[in-house]
């Protein structure tokens, strides 16, 4: 067997924007006070260059990340 491998598509890493960040933070901010329960103060973040579709797309528009993170608490 051969693989033949060439490069589709290459990018780096794309820095976020900072207002879009912001404005994203701030939503899901407004969110976590709009849930019931003993909610955290402070929306954390990551620092993260973007990646995936904001590397091919960055030279178009402003771009920011959002990650959800799923925790299922069994008892």
């Amino acid at each position: 067997m051969t693989l033949f491998c060439s490069p589709q598509h290459d990018a780096g890493a794309v820095i976020c924007d900072s207002d879009l960040s912001s404005q994203l933070k701030s939503a899901a901010y407004s969110a976590l006070k709009k849930m019931e329960g003993d909610i955290q103060d402070e929306v954390p973040t990551l620092m993260s260059g973007a990646g995936h579709d904001a590397m091919a797309i960055s030279h178009l528009t402003k771009v920011t990340y959002l990650c959800f993170l799923f925790v299922v608490f069994e008892m």
